[in-house]
């Protein structure tokens, strides 16, 4: 015990003194702590190399531990029982081996620097022998447990996105260290309590933030980091062109950005916001071009947009038919001799509707008589008349009604056939303003004064759309629209009533004629008339139930609204 006694004492001393031992074959001792900052209650290791090259040398080995208060307690015989430390001692003790001390801090140790000396003597003696190895360790209240927190700005946006980190600790033991794993693959990119990132690829990343304190305790923070692609948005229209009335089928693909989305749909390119959904269908009734635009807002409020161009056609007339697109026109003439009830002139506008393009011929009306059973038109019997490209003549109005009721058609309106004839302007014949005899090239099948009846090339009906241009003598007489023999000919019904004074009352939109009549409207004139006859404007009736060789007619039918431009549907 006096000799342990000594040792202490004269460690004690040399602790205070600057001095070296420093012989070639000294022993020497280095002492290590896993952990330097310890709480009451906390496991701790110690551990002791020590090193002899001389081995001719017996030596003693000392673990002596420095208590806040100044006291020395010792291995492998302590003085004073450690009441501060529960020690587990190495079963056996040998130089080149590290020894290994599990230590606990007693729940009554006091607070403040604990150092622990490992030191040799020669044995059997008190004097230090080699160099000495020691660590201190601080036991401090424990207060609060150490906890890191991370705050990132922005946690969310489109690559390349440059993320600001920062980081705050509490509890433990300043100072605190802040490291930080951007990607949570395990490798600490960068140290510091206020550090910036940049997320050059899209996907959701984990940023993991850890603390550790003067202690060397570590705690960890975690954050979403949630990179998108750069927002895009995709239209797709099915389909994309065609006759209207042409329905479209919409679809908005996106591609990054965040959920949920918006959707803006402008389908005619009017700044118009139309539909709010993301897949809207849209019904496009009149011919053109139109610029479908579809802009999209992610939940962050990023935008794209997209344009579509649909391309709508006229609509597709029925087989030998035209169409005449909605629109206005001139109704009636101011021609020097015109007649009253073609007066006053004024603007219609009607709804697009088809026409046929010829009048119906005694071959399509034989398939009418053979399919239905009614009559046969007078005149059959007659050469001059009953050939099946001529027009059908020889019937009543009311018969012609039935015929396009059979068609799945209608006789047009007094409207409808002028607009047909002349277009939305104030021609005065279907191909222009020239005389139908003009130059050397007849365009209709008239009675002109002064000439032979057949100087037209007939002296009865002509095959229908004879004059085309093509025929030797003939000019291209065609309406605005396509249609052909709406001057001379045959005169055609109509299904108006007819009222001389009906334009001074006549609606702007669609009209029909007056309710209630006792006459019907036939218009064009025919091969026994005039040329002021032929004029797209004239007016003229026959009673529903009269015939005639001079009277025949066309079809209409509805369509879909198209535009107001004119020309000819080719």
């Amino acid at each position: 015990m006096s000799r342990l006694l000594s040792v202490c004492a004269i460690f004690a001393g040399l602790l205070v003194l600057t001095a070296a031992i420093s012989a070639p074959a000294a022993p020497s001792v280095q002492v290590y702590a896993n952990r330097l900052e310890l709480h009451r209650g906390d496991d701790f290791q110690i551990w002791v190399s020590a090193e002899n090259p001389d081995q001719e040398v017996a030596v003693d080995f000392y673990l002596i531990l420095r208590t806040p208060d100044g006291t020395y307690l010792f291995w492998p015989s302590f003085t004073t029982t450690p009441e501060w430390f529960t020690v587990t001692l190495p079963a056996q003790f040998r130089l080149d081996p590290t020894m290994l001390f599990e230590m606990q801090v007693a729940e009554a140790s006091p607070l403040g620097t604990y150092t622990w000396y490992g030191v040799l003597t020669r044995a059997g003696e008190t004097t230090i022998f080699g160099s000495y190895g020691q660590v201190s360790v601080n036991v401090v209240s424990a207060g609060e447990p150490l906890a890191a927190f991370a705050t990132a700005n922005p946690m969310r946006g489109t690559a390349p996105l440059t993320v600001n980190f920062h980081g705050d600790a509490t509890g433990g033991m300043a100072p605190y260290k802040f490291y930080w794993d951007f990607e949570s693959d395990g490798t600490f990119e960068s140290q510091g309590q206020d550090v910036q990132h940049v997320y050059e690829s899209p996907g959701m990343f984990e940023a993991v933030l850890a603390v550790v304190d003067a202690g060397g305790t570590e705690a960890d923070d975690y954050l979403t980091i949630n990179v998108s692609a750069k927002m895009t948005v995709e239209v797709v229209a099915d389909p994309d062109s065609g006759n209207a009335p042409l329905h479209v089928s919409f679809m908005a693909i996106v591609k990054g950005g965040f959920e949920p989305y918006t959707y803006e749909w402008d389908f005619q390119g009017d700044g118009k916001v139309d539909d709010t959904t993301r897949a809207p269908e849209f019904t496009y009734t009149t011919e053109g071009r139109y610029y479908c635009t579809a802009l999209a807002r992610d939940s962050r409020g990023q935008m794209a947009w997209d344009i579509a161009t649909i391309t709508v056609d006229s609509p597709q007339a029925p087989p030998g038919m035209v169409l005449v697109p909605a629109g206005e026109f001139t109704m009636g003439s101011t021609e020097n001799g015109t007649m009253s009830d073609e007066t006053p002139v004024h603007q219609v506008w009607l709804d697009s509707y088809y026409i046929d393009r010829y009048p119906v011929t005694n071959s399509q009306y034989r398939e009418f008589v053979l399919d239905t059973g009614n009559p046969e038109p007078a005149f059959w019997d007659d050469d001059n008349f009953n050939q099946p490209d001529q027009p059908v003549v020889g019937i009543s109005q009311q018969e012609a009604e039935v015929y396009c009721l059979w068609a799945g058609k209608t006789l047009p309106t007094e409207a409808q056939w002028e607009k047909a004839a002349k277009g939305p302007t104030s021609r005065m014949f279907p191909w222009g303003d020239s005389l139908p005899n003009y130059g050397d090239l007849w365009f209709a099948n008239l009675h002109q004064k002064d000439a032979a009846a057949d100087a037209d090339g007939f002296q009865y009906t002509s095959p229908v759309g004879y004059y085309n241009g093509l025929n030797p003598g003939t000019g291209d007489g065609k309406s605005p629209y396509g249609c052909y023999d709406m001057a001379g000919n045959v005169w055609e019904y109509c299904s108006d009533w007819y009222a001389s004074d009906y334009y001074q009352a006549s609606p702007y939109r669609n009209p029909a004629g007056p309710e209630l009549g006792t006459i019907k409207v036939i218009r064009g004139g025919s091969y026994d008339s005039p040329t002021w006859d032929i004029r797209s404007s004239r007016r003229n009736w026959r009673a529903p139930d009269d015939w005639d060789q001079f009277v025949g007619f066309r079809c209409a039918a509805p369509a879909p609204a198209a535009s107001d431009m004119y020309g000819e549907n080719r």
